[in-house]
């Protein structure tokens, strides 16, 4: 799907593919998969090993209790107390942890921080960019939303030229106008 996706944006600037899959990994419908929160476990127990599974529960249960009075409108959305995370089950398949750096290997990163982001801090991405990855470039912008891709003309000018052309920007940081 991945392939189909970026040959039909490189051939024909259609991205429905990359909506219909991105559309995949947020889907929230009973009896279908997510795919982010599965990678994001995984990622966990690969990059925090140390964090077994009796620590995980622990956590689980205080986002629980804390989500309703200090993230409310988040709480809602995610409905965190009425949802068990399967990630404190998932050191029976994690792979090995990652043993070297995790700065990209050289290979240029586009991140897209998002000031408004009801679910990531936009200071997340800058210290990502700063203090993580060896070769990062940061696309600010402003959305009223998680996901700015493909909602905004000048964000899918740079992660076209920088998935199909791989051309990044001049500048580390670069900055997109919101747009409604």
């Amino acid at each position: 799907m991945l392939w189909e996706g970026l040959y039909e944006l490189y051939e024909n600037d259609d991205p429905s593919i990359m909506v219909e899959s991105a559309g995949f990994q947020f889907q929230d419908h009973p009896g279908k998969a997510r795919l982010a929160p599965h990678v994001n476990c995984l990622d966990s127990w690969s990059l925090h090993p140390e964090n077994d599974r009796a620590f995980l529960l622990a956590e689980e249960a205080a986002l629980n209790a804390a989500a309703p009075e200090r993230v409310p409108l988040v709480d809602e959305i995610f409905t965190y107390s009425n949802r068990p995370s399967p990630c404190p089950f998932y050191d029976q398949f994690v792979p090995e942890p990652l043993a070297g750096p995790l700065d990209g290997g050289g290979v240029p990163i586009l991140v897209i921080g998002n000031r408004s982001d009801p679910a990531t801090p936009f200071v997340e991405s800058e210290d990502l960019v700063a203090k993580t990855l060896d070769n990062g470039y940061l696309l600010e912008t402003d959305h009223p939303s998680h996901v700015v891709y493909p909602s905004n003309r000048c964000v899918n000018g740079h992660v076209h030229r920088a998935l199909i052309d791989g051309e990044y920007p001049d500048e580390r940081r670069v900055f997109c106008e919101r747009e409604e």
